[in-house]
């Protein structure tokens, strides 16, 4: 096995650098899903953990004067190969068309021995684009597509004019490089009927917990005067946080602060604002550029909500990955029953089974009606069983084994 992982080298087609380098820079990821960045960084981490040489590919849009930059370094026996362009109506994703093939192309001879293998992060034109020309030319390396949901949620009928058009395009190349691919991992067993993947190709790896020390500080849970609940994740669902508020409200829990957190439209934030102020122990606290302070944040907390209404179909081909990080903070987690979510989760979590403003209530109320004992020691069930079973190196190894095979050891 060992002999197997150390002859592999890693390809990774993204849009990740290390975040020293982008603060160096002075630059911000423009993508406010940051959900990305944290899984593209784990999938490294893990690939790391099992010995695999990595090289990175990436193009990041950011809030920058330039109109490009290009980077071009290495950490940690890692090597970074990247353009950080300004961030414009879809000059990302024409960049990514032709950036990374040339430069992949100049690696490949210059990999000596080694099954390479070629990870494409995400469905997009760029990255499906660069594997079947990739796959064409160099037949023997191992194209793989990770698959974090589906193309079909791109909002077509929302846009009109030019960038209709320009999804369309990027839709057609990615349907016609799509089914090049060696072997595809998914985050939701419900993608492979949905985008016709072949099972024998397919490995279910819903994510991973990158366990990569993180200074967070100390436990703060003593000072609080108050229990506090937490959200903290996208706000892009509206109706959804309005529920959410909805059921705080109802269940009328005076000793219990809730804290929100997350990007919102500016007018969404006028609105949390808003109810901020009309309700002192609702505090919405707006997006945090800090990890370390929001994860310092989930551990002092008393109870966390990953709450999606599932009758919105984007769940059931999706898994929340932020609840990784959430079980791992120790503390309880509630969510709603989706179907991208694996039953063995819902043994270490509290479950609203129907997701509207009362029967969150009644959850809530139950909730912190358990003794203060019980409670920590649900967290800390939930917390044994991430990083005991799903932290990167265990979910990589098991992509490695699944991709390259015991048979095809170089």
């Amino acid at each position: 096995m060992c002999k197997r992982k150390n002859h592999c080298h890693a390809i990774l087609v993204g849009s990740y650098l290390p975040i020293s380098i982008m603060q160096g820079l002075h630059k911000m990821y423009c993508d406010e899903d940051i959900s990305s960045i944290v899984a593209q960084k784990a999938l490294i981490n893990g690939l790391r953990e099992n010995n695999v040489k990595i090289s990175v590919f990436s193009v990041i849009a950011a809030h920058s004067r330039g109109l490009i930059k290009k980077i071009d370094c290495k950490i940690n026996d890692i090597e970074y190969h990247a353009i950080i362009v300004k961030k414009i109506f879809y000059f990302d994703k024409l960049i990514k068309l032709f950036y990374y093939t040339p430069k992949i192309m100049r690696l490949i001879p210059n990999v000596n021995g080694a099954n390479i293998l070629l990870f494409v992060h995400g469905v997009t034109s760029g990255g499906c684009r660069t594997a079947g020309i990739l796959k064409a030319l160099f037949y023997k390396i191992k194209v793989v597509l990770y698959i974090l949901d589906v193309p079909e949620f791109m909002n077509l009928a929302g846009d009109t004019g030019l960038r209709q058009l320009l999804k369309k395009i990027d839709r057609y190349i990615i349907n016609k490089y799509i089914y090049n691919f060696d072997k595809y991992i998914v985050v939701s067993e419900y993608i492979n009927s949905r985008l016709h993947i072949d099972l024998q190709k397919s490995i279910l790896i819903e994510g991973m917990y990158d366990d990569e020390p993180i200074v967070v500080g100390g436990d703060e849970r003593n000072s609080l005067l108050k229990k506090r609940i937490m959200y903290a994740g996208t706000l892009r669902d509206e109706r959804s946080i309005k529920t959410i508020i909805d059921a705080f409200l109802q269940a009328n829990i005076h000793d219990v602060i809730f804290d929100i957190y997350g990007f919102a439209t500016p007018k969404f934030s006028q609105d949390l604002i808003l109810i901020s102020q009309q309700h002192p122990n609702i505090q919405y606290h707006g997006f945090c550029k800090n990890r370390g302070e929001l994860l310092k944040k989930e551990m002092n907390a008393d109870l966390l909500l990953m709450l999606r209404d599932p009758c919105l179909e984007y769940t059931k081909y999706s898994f929340p990955s932020k609840l990784f990080e959430f079980m791992a903070s120790g503390t309880p987690v509630l969510v709603s029953k989706l179907d991208g979510i694996n039953d063995e989760y819902y043994n270490y979590l509290f479950v609203v089974e129907n997701f509207n403003a009362s029967e969150i209530a009644n959850c809530l109320n139950r909730i912190f009606k358990m003794p203060h004992n019980e409670l920590k020691a649900f967290g800390e069930k939930a917390q044994e069983f991430i990083k005991q079973h799903k932290t990167a190196k265990v979910q990589v190894k098991k992509i490695l084994d699944f991709v390259v095979g015991d048979d095809e050891i170089a």
